[in-house]
């Protein structure tokens, strides 16, 4: 019999050690333990919420489809104030 993946993060020897130090968050209701705790998550909604936030938008990443599979996720935040050109 083979184990459901329920989702969670991944936290085998090929996993980044900072998994080993994280929070695991897998609800939007979920809340950080203490201040400056980093958080990890599998969650669609929680990575939804959190980029709906920062006004991010998702994009994916040109060469790295694989078939119909769309490839690399990435989010794309707004130009800041910081962040925008003088010019």
């Amino acid at each position: 019999m083979t184990k459901k993946d329920d989702g969670g993060i991944r936290t085998g020897k090929e996993s980044s050690k900072s998994l080993k130090y994280a929070q695991e968050v897998k609800s939007t209701s979920d809340r950080p333990e203490r201040p400056g705790r980093s958080l990890a998550t599998t969650s669609h909604d929680v990575i939804k919420q959190w980029a709906e936030r920062r006004d991010a938008k998702p994009a994916t990443v040109e060469g790295t489809e694989h078939g119909d599979h769309l490839g690399v996720l990435r989010l794309d935040f707004p130009a800041t104030a910081a962040g925008r050109s003088s010019t």
